[in-house]
């Protein structure tokens, strides 16, 4: 069967597979869990491909152009299947070890916490950091490289260590395509104007805590993003429709996950599951 969707896999070298093979992705991002994740299915590699994913490099997963996920290759089982190779590649969101050796960082006089942390993240990983939400927790005033230095030591993560850092506050830290950030738990950014979902493709499910949806695949969904569902028809699958009846229409929900499926020799739609939650 001929290709439906283009899907581009590059690893950190920029060596790109070849995109005509047969390829299934699932991608999992969530503000529950960590780390974000990536399956992918490649039948009938080469022998050159597959020894370039032994090596667990960097790698970048698009979807018609749009870009589905950042990591790096864990692991890749290659396993005989009917008449074909099937090649199964693990990836997580990339995770950086402690240095072996210390790392020295020049703290010009009125330096601000903020500029601190963003260059003690940049000595210790190669991510970016996004701190919109940084001034909004009182945690970022005194010691900061301090408490950074302490907990960065513990966890030997850069997320695990802001997380640590911000505990208590109304701040959470969430990292998606290399990027670190932190983002106010109780609002979302795009509040005036949150996503839309008006095509479904089976019932949303409901809960008392968040709402289940599915969708055709939406490369424009981040976590903690704001949504509205808008279809006209559909049928709502309740845990308790007397309860929670009155929590559908009209309400904004926070992406707390997502997972994007897609299968580039198949006429299906290409799914992206969404749940949200009610903050």
């Amino acid at each position: 069967m001929s290709s439906t969707r283009k899907i581009d896999i590059t690893l950190n070298d920029n060596y790109t597979i070849d995109n005509k093979l047969h390829i299934k992705v699932i991608v999992v991002k969530s503000r529950l869990a960590l780390p974000n994740s990536a399956k992918i299915e490649i039948y009938n590699i080469s022998e050159k491909t597959f020894t370039k994913l032994v090596a667990s490099p960097q790698i970048k997963i698009a979807l018609d152009g749009e870009m589905l996920f950042t990591g790096k290759v864990t692991n890749t089982p290659n396993e005989y299947v009917g008449t074909s190779w099937k090649c199964t590649i693990y990836c997580n969101d990339i995770k950086v070890n402690p240095y072996a050796t210390p790392q020295f960082l020049e703290i010009p006089k009125g330096t601000t916490n903020e500029d601190i942390l963003k260059q003690m993240v940049l000595k210790i990983s190669d991510v970016k950091v996004d701190l919109s939400a940084f001034k909004k927790c009182a945690k970022s005033s005194g010691s900061l490289m301090k408490q950074m230095v302490v907990e960065y030591k513990k966890e030997g993560d850069v997320m695990k260590s802001l997380s640590n850092m911000f505990k208590g506050c109304d701040t959470e830290v969430v990292k998606e395509d290399g990027v670190v950030k932190l983002q106010n738990k109780t609002t979302v950014t795009n509040q005036a104007k949150p996503i839309i979902l008006k095509t479904l493709l089976s019932s949303p499910k409901l809960s008392q805590k968040d709402l289940t949806v599915s969708i055709p695949l939406n490369t424009k969904l981040k976590l903690g993003l704001g949504f509205e569902v808008k279809s006209k028809s559909i049928s709502k699958k309740l845990d308790n429709p007397y309860t929670y009846k009155n929590q559908f229409e009209n309400k904004i929900y926070k992406i707390a996950e997502f997972t994007h499926e897609v299968d580039n020799f198949t006429t299906s739609v290409a799914t992206t599951n969404v749940k949200g939650m009610i903050f």
